[in-house]
């Protein structure tokens, strides 16, 4: 995605004409003091591009708690609709996740073998600001494998703060976060086995992503390292994990090289975790459908990334075609 000026940050005003255009955000806030993860998404429908599916999530030890909904957009200023929605407040600079309904809730045993269904439902209320404290990096244009999935993308990182309300608790938000933001053709039938999106934020700024869409070791990756000082370093080589299943307790290794800094990672997924059936062109449904013998699925699971001395936070996004592994 060439960036030009802050409204690029913003919806489209006008739409793509190609058969899947679309547009997504997705948002996250890793705050382990609280034992809890957002994680929303919010993506066009592909048949009327000013309608928006949405969802928001609240990870926790027990399970997931989700509102999952469609709506016309709410405002020029972000995605989604009325009761759950971004407002990005400053262009790259600060976001404003809203959202005040009831959620969902499926334990993680139940989570693995069905979708979320319509009641009875948890109060839930997010009011949460990303301030954006890293650079903003763009996918390599081009990039094979991976733009047939996200062919325009950027993303950003930075620090949460704010409050939820789940039920009769309050929690109060500060932790570190991220975003992105794709544009164009969407199809989700691209993805393969093992494919994946990684990406972790560190207390003293730094940052960084891995993506791999391709089934192939070698195949689509492309990714970066923000080092403290916000400069941004295209990756070179990503040497990661088999990816098929990561199980919440293990320890991987990742490792991320450029022309300059290199980051040798350890990670361990957590509990947290949301596991989404994939219905192309780019459907989903909160759940597994068929559990581990659905079609198409990933899941995102939190994790502890230490990375030398400094430990920090991310997702560690796996897609999976149907089967037990």
């Amino acid at each position: 995605m060439k960036i030009v000026n802050a409204r690029d940050d913003w919806p489209a005003a006008q739409f793509g004409t190609e058969k899947y255009w679309s547009e997504s955000y997705a948002f996250w806030a890793w705050d382990e003091k609280n034992d809890l993860t957002i994680y929303a998404h919010f993506q066009r429908h592909p048949d009327k591009p000013t309608i928006w599916r949405a969802y928001a999530s609240v990870l926790r030890n027990d399970g997931v708690y989700t509102i999952h909904s469609y709506g016309p957009q709410h405002s020029p200023f972000g995605p989604g609709f009325q009761n759950c929605g971004i407002t990005i407040e400053r262009p790259f600079a600060l976001w404003r996740l809203s959202v005040d309904g009831a959620a969902q809730f499926q334990t993680y045993e139940r989570h693995e073998t069905s979708c979320i269904s319509d009641g009875p439902g948890v109060p839930l209320k997010i009011d949460v600001l990303l301030s954006l404290t890293g650079q903003r990096w763009a996918m390599p244009h081009g990039s094979p494998d991976t733009s047939k999935v996200m062919p325009a993308h950027y993303e950003q990182a930075g620090w949460i703060s704010g409050a939820i309300e789940l039920g009769d608790q309050e929690f109060i938000i500060d932790c570190p976060g991220a975003n992105d933001h794709s544009r164009g053709v969407r199809d989700t039938s691209n993805l393969r086995d093992g494919g994946f999106f990684f990406n972790a934020v560190f207390p003293g700024g730094r940052s960084l992503t891995a993506i791999k869409m391709g089934s192939e070791p070698d195949s689509g990756q492309v990714g970066y390292i923000a080092t403290s000082d916000g400069t941004l370093h295209q990756a070179t080589r990503i040497v990661s994990p088999e990816a098929s299943w990561p199980i919440f307790g293990q320890k991987d290794t990742f490792s991320i090289e450029t022309s300059g800094p290199k980051a040798k990672l350890i990670v361990e997924p957590t509990k947290r975790r949301i596991l989404l059936t994939m219905v192309p062109p780019n459907f989903e449904h909160v759940g597994l459908k068929d559990g581990l013998d659905t079609e198409l699925y990933y899941c995102d699971h939190t994790c502890r990334v230490q990375w030398g001395d400094e430990c920090g936070w991310g997702s560690w996004e796996v897609a999976r075609r149907g089967g037990k592994p």
